[in-house]
């Protein structure tokens, strides 16, 4: 998997999945999607992890949409999640959005 894209602010890493915040306000993520935690329920591929097993994944970090048009401001992954402020101070979960 890639360290960051290119124009990264900073990056958040879970256990399974890792998104980044750039510089232009938008998020990226990938690795497993098993939970959602990616932001999108379709265009995976399977892959294999050792503590997961074989998952529903995506190798490239993907842009994450964020509701209203809004920006991040910073973004936060855990276990099995992915929780993003956005610059007019609310909280949003892609995985909520699938």
């Amino acid at each position: 998997l890639p360290i960051s894209p290119s124009g990264t602010r900073t990056v958040s890493v879970g256990t399974s999945h890792r998104c980044a915040l750039l510089d232009d306000g938008t998020v990226r993520c990938w690795g497993s999607n098993q939970f959602l935690s990616l932001g999108h329920a379709t265009g995976d591929m399977p892959c294999t992890s050792a503590a997961l097993g074989t998952v529903q994944c995506n190798p490239t970090p993907t842009i994450v949409s964020l509701p209203g048009g809004v920006s991040a401001a910073s973004v936060t992954v855990g276990l099995r999640h992915t929780c993003i402020t956005t610059t007019d101070g609310q909280a949003d979960s892609p995985d909520a959005h699938d």
